[in-house]
């Protein structure tokens, strides 16, 4: 996987966000078959198969902005002291969390 600068590659809700808004599987996955892996693998046959990679970086021609990293304003504050359930609605909280 491949990613721009601006994401933290050990911060996994970063990956997460990023492919979710960067990565369009029909322009940004290539397959590369019969590619040389483990031989020890045995789902391959002599260690070869298929391997995949995803290019989940801002597009070349996109507009300056479009792609920014979004950040919630205090939310390791939120977490860290347990209280963002208690600023949420109960309503989304009971139907997102199962409560109903």
């Amino acid at each position: 996987m491949v990613v721009d600068e601006d994401i933290d590659i050990f911060d996994m809700d970063q990956v997460d966000w990023c492919v979710a808004t960067r990565f369009q599987a029909d322009k940004d996955l290539v397959v590369v078959n019969y590619a040389l892996g483990s031989k020890l693998d045995p789902s391959k046959e002599g260690g070869v198969g298929s391997k995949i990679g995803l290019d989940a970086t801002v597009p070349l021609n996109a507009k300056p902005m479009e792609y920014v990293v979004t950040r919630i304003p205090d939310y390791e504050r939120y977490i860290g002291e347990g209280k963002l359930l208690e600023q949420l609605p109960d309503n989304i909280v009971n139907r997102y969390l199962g409560t109903e």
